[in-house]
């Protein structure tokens, strides 16, 4: 092998290198964490600041808010107890959760058994400290128990789910599907000016039931619940 030849591979071979680091600096730039627990170890989570997303696709979550309506569009109707497992990734946060009870099951689901739900907020620190919830999703405490409506998480035709995948869901709407059996003393909507101006903090809002600064949506959750509450307690 001449000097030139191995010149070549050298630089080859360094290029490679770069391009995987570069790579994995990009992977882990969202958060900086491989997983939640490391995540919650060492930072403040109560600090980081809301930032609310809209989306308008309607072909991840429903758009109705009417509880029976939520029903009948889910495969699954459960109550869960939330894991201290969870996995990070843009703008999800992947949650382990034990099966309760089962008010209905597309799937089969049995009490006991653990699924994953892919509740769509994350805690992020590539632009700072936020804690980015889509539409007003509220992520799920640890060790509490919920009553959630899933859907599946839709794949393209032909696509054979692994058995990782056919364990995860979604929730159905990203403001009506996730209810706390433990009632709790939200009486307030956000402000608007204080959300855009940063104002609100994990730690103020992590035990409001619903992230939204229209006051009908509040109403609305708060009525599902109480027929939640009525129909299943």
């Amino acid at each position: 092998m001449t000097r030139r030849t191995k010149q070549y591979f050298l630089i080859c071979f360094l290029c490679f290198m770069l391009s995987l680091v570069i790579g994995l600096v990009v992977k882990f730039s969202f958060h900086g964490y491989r997983d939640f627990q490391s995540m919650e170890t060492k930072e403040n989570l109560s600090k980081y600041q809301l930032q609310i997303m809209e989306t308008n696709n309607e072909s991840v979550f429903l758009k109705t808010k009417n509880l029976k309506k939520i029903k009948k569009q889910s495969d699954e109707f459960l109550r869960v107890k939330v894991l201290k497992e969870r996995k990070l990734y843009r703008d999800v946060t992947r949650t382990k959760v034990k099966i309760e009870k089962v008010y209905k099951s597309f799937d089969h689901r049995k009490a006991n058994e653990t699924i994953w739900i892919d509740e769509p907020a994350a805690f992020m620190k590539s632009y700072g400290e936020i804690y980015d919830s889509v539409e007003g999703y509220q992520l799920m405490n640890d060790g509490e128990e919920y009553d959630v409506f899933l859907n599946s998480e839709k794949v393209v035709r032909g696509y054979k789910k692994s058995e990782n995948e056919k364990r995860s869901y979604l929730p159905s709407t990203t403001k009506y599907s996730i209810y706390p059996v433990k009632n709790r003393k939200q009486k307030e909507i956000l402000s608007q000016k204080k959300l855009d101006n940063g104002e609100y903090s994990y730690g103020k809002i992590k035990n409001y039931y619903i992230l939204t600064t229209r006051l009908e949506e509040l109403k609305q959750y708060m009525e599902n619940k109480k027929e939640l509450k009525q129909v299943y307690t």
